[in-house]
């Protein structure tokens, strides 16, 4: 463990003095920094740590999840995802994401390959261009709803070890969130730091126990399966409650994509993928939680 203490003014709270503790841990391919303030050692809320960067000179900053980092501590805080709850930073080490795209037999291919072809992308930035996935399933080939037949490069892995999992939807869902063997592997993604679904993959997230009082979506044609599994049904193309994102039918994927760019590297970059797209259109319906 590695200690980072350092002391500046929080304008935002009486401008008093505070000092804050950093407590480093590596566990698996992650750096985990956690905030303390050093009088009660007590872990500080990200919304409290706000303050804290706004008072630095902001020169070179980039932001993601709602906390600013400045670009000279890079090194010492890693790319950070900020949980909504706590000041836990967590990501991959160097500034890599791990990536599982899960895949299975009654899949809708343009599900996945929409959001596919978009969050790829990501290695074609600095702050991103380590990102890595593996398509995974339970066997070696799956089919989709029309008999196509996609390799699957990853069987079974646990879940766990990836930053980013991600769920497309299809026909084969209705069965699947009643599969015992497959929505306990889907629970292994417990730890992800990001769930992530489009369509009806947001059934499997839900029978797998991840929207247990979350706020979420799918195709529009489906809301009534979703409702058992989720706080809150909401009837829109983009859903994000904390680090649960769920999105609309189908042709959402590119829109999920795009958002997510934008979430880990910026409003720029998703403009340059617009234009490699020839994507002209706009998300509309999109609901933070």
């Amino acid at each position: 463990m590695i200690n980072i203490a350092f002391s500046i003014t929080k304008p935002l709270i009486r401008k008093e003095q505070a000092r804050f503790l950093f407590e480093r841990f590596e566990h698996q391919e992650s750096i985990i920094f956690i905030a303390r303030d050093i009088q009660t050692g007590r872990a500080v809320g990200f919304t409290q740590l706000y303050p804290v960067f706004s008072s630095i000179s902001m020169k070179r900053s980039w932001i993601l999840n709602d906390l600013y980092v400045i670009e000279e501590y890079r090194k010492q805080f890693v790319e950070v995802a900020a949980a909504s709850d706590c000041s836990c930073i967590i990501f991959g080490r160097n500034g890599s994401m791990k990536m599982a795209l899960v895949l299975f037999n009654g899949v809708t291919f343009l599900d996945f390959v929409g959001f596919y072809d978009v969050i790829y992308r990501l290695c074609l930035f600095n702050k991103t261009k380590d990102t890595t996935w593996d398509i995974c399933g339970l066997t070696d080939e799956v089919t989709d709803e029309l008999g196509m037949r996609v390799k699957v490069n990853v069987i079974k892995p646990d879940l766990s070890k990836y930053d980013l999992v991600f769920i497309p939807g299809g026909m084969g869902t209705r069965k699947l969130k009643d599969d015992n063997e497959f929505i306990d592997w889907i629970r292994s993604a417990e730890s992800a730091t990001y769930k992530i679904s489009v369509c009806t993959g947001s059934l499997l997230l839900g029978a797998a126990g991840f929207l247990k009082d979350k706020r979420a979506t799918t195709h529009p044609n489906v809301y009534d399966l979703l409702e058992p599994y989720c706080k809150e049904v909401i009837e829109t193309r983009i859903v994000k409650d904390g680090n649960v994102i769920t999105a609309g039918g189908v042709a959402t994927s590119i829109d999920l994509g795009l958002f997510l760019i934008e979430l880990f590297v910026g409003e720029a970059e998703v403009n340059i993928v617009k234009k490699q797209l020839d994507y002209p259109y706009s998300a509309v319906g999109i609901v933070e939680v």
